[in-house]
């Protein structure tokens, strides 16, 4: 399962995957196989423990496997008596600057918060990287983009050259029009006369 989320202005795929342990079922091992796959492509590693069961073989296999990664351990049905706890995981963890442990319960929505605020504080710290390429597909959007872009090339050469604000002020709003073609704040009628010129639209 793939969902594409945004949290707090930070945009994620988030994907749930098949367990990973040893199988003999070939439909199984298929997703299993694929699990492994993302997890060594993933930027961050969220892993659900039911914090009621001891830990199995399965479990310690997985915990080695993230050793290394960016992972966050999800102590789940806190709500319940535990018997894994945070020191538990880090008794078989050896880098412990790439773990974060958080008790969490689903059925009491405990622990959401906390998940939330770690995930924000490690995007902007940079502990998490992310995929930064830029791909345009309307040439209307690149030139838009390359208007703004020489706006503000102004604007930056006007405040190193301590000009005042009425040098720069009109780049700054050229380049807010620019953007504004872009997210749609502001449509100019010869936009509108372009769009209705290439598509077979009703005025």
């Amino acid at each position: 399962l793939e969902e594409h989320i945004n949290l707090q202005g930070i945009s994620l795929n988030i994907m749930d995957t098949a367990g990973i342990r040893d199988t003999e079922d070939i439909v199984e091992k298929i997703g299993v196989d694929k699990a492994k796959g993302h997890a060594e492509k993933a930027d961050l590693i969220m892993y659900v423990i039911d914090a009621s069961q001891e830990l199995d073989e399965n479990d310690f296999d997985i915990l080695k496997m993230l050793e290394g990664k960016q992972s966050i351990i999800l102590l789940n049905k806190s709500d319940l008596d535990t018997v894994v706890n945070e020191e538990v995981i880090k008794d078989l963890w050896n880098d412990e600057n790439n773990i974060s442990i958080i008790k969490t319960s689903t059925k009491e929505n405990l622990g959401m918060d906390i998940l939330e605020e770690n995930i924000k504080n490690m995007f902007f710290s940079g502990d998490i990287s992310f995929n930064d390429e830029i791909f345009i597909t309307s040439l209307r959007h690149k030139e838009a983009l390359s208007d703004a872009y020489n706006s503000l090339t102004m604007v930056k050469r006007s405040l190193e050259d301590d000009m005042p604000e009425d040098f720069y002020s009109i780049d700054l709003m050229s380049a807010y029009t620019s953007l504004g073609f872009i997210i749609g704040e502001e449509v100019g009628e010869d936009l509108v006369n372009e769009i209705f010129s290439k598509f077979c639209m009703g005025k």
